[in-house]
């Protein structure tokens, strides 16, 4: 079991970086300048480039990119377009509804997997195989539930506890 999931983990390590190249690439496929649209239109030559320098888009994309990704193995994920806070700053309000959300998710799933699962263990002959069944459908649902009705008011909750912190 350890050696599988050992396996598994440096199996990630690929997959990781092939997403850091395709999102590093979307972002350099966006058309304009990001120092132009940063500091606006009417601003002098001179600070555009002294912002493409402070950015770091003077330099090769290849050196880009390992600076890319030095910073993210060390948690900086830069700062806000809009609001100039850093990155985790701005994602930590909304964790809480996003792990709250996960946690209920998997107990939803396991529950309504269980059951389907016992009942075509005791039942093997049984005109449908609800594990086969739910194979397909389980996830699918799970998240259509839990988004329309626990999702919602969990969500809602959460943006009203941002919200009155930042007002604070």
């Amino acid at each position: 079991m350890v050696s599988y999931t050992l396996r598994r983990l440096l199996q990630l390590v690929p997959v990781l970086l092939g997403m850091t190249i395709i999102v590093f690439s979307i972002i350099h496929a966006i058309p304009g300048d990001p120092a132009e649209n940063d500091s606006g239109r009417k601003a002098s030559e001179e600070s555009k480039q002294a912002l493409r320098v402070e950015l770091g888009l003077d330099q090769p994309a290849t050196v880009q990119y390992f600076s890319y990704l030095g910073k993210l193995l060390q948690g900086d994920l830069g700062t806000s377009i809009r609001t100039k806070e850093p990155i985790m700053n701005e994602m930590l309000p909304y964790l809480a509804a996003t792990l709250e959300l996960a946690v209920m998710s998997m107990l939803f799933a396991i529950i309504v997997g269980i059951m389907p699962a016992l009942l075509s263990a005791w039942k093997q002959k049984f005109l449908v195989r609800f594990d086969h069944m739910f194979i397909g459908t389980c996830w699918c649902f799970n998240a259509r539930i839990l988004v329309s009705t626990y999702g919602t008011m969990a969500v809602c909750s959460q943006v009203a506890l941002v919200a009155f912190d930042r007002s604070c």
